[in-house]
C-alpha cells in the first residue's frame, strides 16, 4: 500500500508486528546491561544479547521486505573506516563496536519504509529509565545491592558495585552510574516530552521527584550539562522572533505555573528529604572541585591528541588507546577509553574517522531539526512534532556527552541514540 506521500504503509497486521520489533529494539540497552552483569546470564551466554540485536535486524527486514536509505547511508562510510582501523587495531574490539553500529543503523534503515506507533517508545523509554530510577532510590536507602543482591553480579562489576560502598553515589541495579544515566536521561527527556506542555499535576511533580533525586545520585556533572544542552537546542529550534513581543496568555501562565511548581516542589524535597540534600550538596560540590585534570580527562586528552600526531590519517587503531593508557592514572592493572569520542576517534581512525562520525551524525540531526523548523513554523503541535522533539533531545543528549564520556563504545547509549533516530522518521 502507498500512501500520498509516496510511503509505504503496509497492512495493520504487519504494522502490529513492527511496533513489536520496535519495542524489543528500545528495550535492548537495558536487556543488554543486565545481561552483561548477572553471573547467571553470562554463565549462559555471554554474546547472546548481540547475537539478539542481529536477529532483530534480520527479522524486521523480512518483515518489511525492504529498507529505505534517507539520511543513514553515511552511517556506513563510518563503519567502512571502524572496520579498516579494526585491521591494525583490537580484532575483538572493533568486531562488538563495529556490530552494534550496523545493529542499530540497519535497524533504523528497515523502520524507514514502514510506519511505527512512536508511542511505543515514549513509554518503553520511560519504564526503562524509571525502573532504574526506583532501582537507584532502593539502593541508595537500603543498600541493597551492595550487601544482600551482591552476588548476582559477575566479578568485574561486584568490584565495580563495591567500589560505590560508602559514597553518595549509586546505579541501582546497573553497576556503572553512567550507564545507569542513559536510561535515567532517556526516560526523564521522553516523560518531560510526553506531558506535551500540560499542566503539572500531582503525580506528574511526583514522578519528576523520583526522577530528578536519582539523577542527582548518578553525582555526574557531565550529565547536567548535557540534558541543558539538549533543551536549550529545542528551545532554540521554537524561538521565533515575531513571539518575543507577543506572548500568548495562556502560555505565559503555564510557564510560569509550571516554573512555580518545579522550583516549589525542589524546595520540599531539599528540606523534607535527606537524600535528596545531601546528594545535591555532593554534586554542587563536584561542580567546585578544584580538580584541574575532572577526574584525569585531561591527561587522556594530552595522551590522545599525542597519538594522533603520529598516526594523524589512518590513527594508531580501534581500541588501542586503552594499551597505552596504562599507569597514565597510576594505575598499572586498568585501562581506560578517552573520555571523549571525537578525540578517540581521531587518535584511533584518524581524521577520516572522525569525520565520516560527524558526517553521520551531524546530517541525522540537521535532518531532524528542519524537520522539527517546519512543524514549528507552520505551527503544527501534533504527535510528529513531540516525537520530533524528543529525537532531538536524545541526538543532542548522546553528541553532547561525547565530549566527556564513552557514549559510542557504552552500547546502551548507542542503541539509545538509534531510537532516537527511530522518532525522526
Amino acid at each position: 500500500m502507498e500512501s500520498g506521500s509516496g510511503r509505504y504503509l503496509p497492512q495493520r497486521r504487519t504494522i502490529a508486528v513492527v511496533d513489536l520489533l520496535v519495542w524489543c529494539f528500545t528495550m535492548w540497552p537495558l536487556f543488554w546491561i543486565l545481561w552483561v552483569s548477572f553471573q547467571m546470564t553470562v554463565d549462559i551466554y555471554f554474546r547472546f544479547p548481540m547475537r539478539a540485536l542481529i536477529a532483530l535486524v534480520f527479522l524486521a527486514l523480512l518483515e518489511v521486505k525492504r529498507i529505505g536509505s534517507n539520511g543513514l547511508i553515511s552511517w556506513f562510510f563510518f563503519i567502512c573506516f571502524c572496520i579498516l582501523s579494526g585491521r591494525h587495531g583490537v580484532i575483538t574490539a572493533g568486531y562488538y563496536d563495529v556490530m552494534a553500529i550496523i545493529g542499530g543503523a540497519a535497524f533504523c534503515l528497515c523502520m524507514q519504509t514502514v510506519e511505527i506507533d512512536k508511542e511505543i517508545i515514549f513509554k518503553a523509554l520511560f519504564g526503562c529509565g524509571f525502573f532504574v530510577t526506583i532501582t537507584v532510590l532502593l539502593d541508595a536507602t537500603t543498600h541493597i545491592f551492595q550487601t544482600s543482591l551482591l552476588g548476582i553480579y559477575t566479578t568485574a562489576s561486584r568490584r565495580v558495585v563495591l567500589g560505590r560502598a560508602g559514597t553518595m553515589v549509586t546505579g541501582g541495579i546497573i553497576p556503572f552510574a553512567g550507564s545507569a544515566g542513559s536510561f535515567i536521561c532517556a526516560g526523564l527527556g521522553a516523560y518531560i516530552i510526553s506531558l506535551r506542555e500540560k499542566r503539572l499535576t500531582v503525580n506528574n511533580v511526583a514522578v519528576l521527584a523520583c526522577f530528578s533525586t536519582a539523577f542527582l545520585l548518578l553525582q555526574k556533572r557531565a550529565f547536567v550539562l548535557d540534558i541543558a544542552a539538549a533543551f536549550f537546542v529545542i528551545w532554540l529550534c521554537g524561538f521565533r522572533r515575531e513571539n518575543v513581543l507577543r506572548i500568548d496568555a495562556e502560555v505565559l501562565v503555564r510557564i510560569v505555573f509550571a516554573m512555580i511548581a518545579i522550583i516549589a516542589s525542589s524546595i520540599l524535597l531539599y528540606f523534607l528529604v535527606p537524600l535528596f540534600r545531601h546528594s545535591y550538596h555532593s554534586l554542587v560540590a563536584r561542580f567546585t572541585t578544584q580538580d584541574k585534570t575532572y577526574s584525569g580527562r585531561t591527561i587522556l586528552y594530552a595522551l590522545a591528541y599525542s597519538l594522533f600526531k603520529k598516526h594523524p590519517f589512518r590513527g594508531i587503531g580501534w581500541g588501542v588507546f586503552r594499551m597505552y593508557s596504562r599507569n597514565t592514572l597510576g594505575d598499572s592493572k586498568q585501562t581506560f577509553e578517552v573520555h571523549n569520542v571525537y578525540l578517540q576517534l581521531l587518535c584511533e581512525a584518524g581524521i577520516a574517522g572522525l569525520g565520516s562520525f560527524l558526517l553521520a551524525t551531524g546530517a541525522a540531526l540537521v535532518k531532524t531539526l528542519r524537520k522539527y523548523r517546519e512543524l514549528i513554523v507552520e505551527g503544527i503541535r501534533n504527535d510528529e512534532f513531540y516525537s520530533l522533539r524528543l529525537s532531538i533531545f536524545l541526538q543532542v543528549f548522546f553528541l553532547a556527552y561525547c565530549l566527556s564520556g564513552n557514549p559510542l563504545y557504552d552500547y546502551n547509549f548507542l542503541i539509545t541514540y538509534f531510537v532516537g533516530l527511530l522518532l525522526s522518521f
